[in-house]
């Protein structure tokens, strides 16, 4: 069992290397042409590409996943996505083990306490591995930070596996 101390932020970050969210903005769906996108692609990012935003003891379990052990967390990660794209689907991928999950997509302004939720959705009480898929049409633009977040607590015993971000960069 490790808890956040026992783990270096840029190991528990993996992937980001440390990294906190990019600035990126909304703006309408319709302000972008769709031929002015570039063919659908994926983001795909492991539950190391995640960090918690308090403390709690958790581990790391396999295949790739965290658990919270003591006390309750959530856990976020922030989207790098190039300016102009438009974001089609996230899905996270999680086993509930009985208790339901609340997931969401959250634009903010950290300097402006600026926050609007994009899409949430919930997961099932199944205790198997599921996709929690959130459905949006949102283009990325300059001023905004984007963080997928998906709350972890030792009573309820949920694993996060990661999530997958479906978008169309620009052309």
């Amino acid at each position: 069992m490790q808890s956040t101390s026992g783990l270096t932020r840029r190991h528990l970050l993996g992937g980001m290397g440390g990294m906190t969210a990019a600035t990126v903005a909304g703006v309408d769906a319709n302000a972008v042409e769709p031929q002015a996108l570039g063919p659908a692609t994926f983001l795909a990012l492991a539950a190391s590409d995640f960090q918690p935003a308090g403390s709690a003891t958790y581990q790391l379990v396999s295949p790739g996943g965290v658990r919270v052990t003591a006390g309750s967390v959530a856990f976020s990660t922030g989207l790098r996505l190039p300016v102009g794209s438009r974001i089609l689907a996230v899905w996270v991928y999680c086993n509930p083990n009985g208790n339901p999950g609340f997931v969401s997509l959250t634009r903010y302004r950290p300097l402006d306490p600026t926050f609007a939720q994009l899409a949430a959705a919930t997961s099932t009480d199944g205790t198997v591995s599921e996709a929690v898929k959130l459905t949006l049409n949102h283009d990325v633009a300059g001023t905004w930070n984007y963080r997928i977040t998906f709350p972890l607590s030792a009573s309820t015993g949920r694993i996060l596996y990661g999530a997958r971000v479906k978008y169309r960069p620009p052309a």
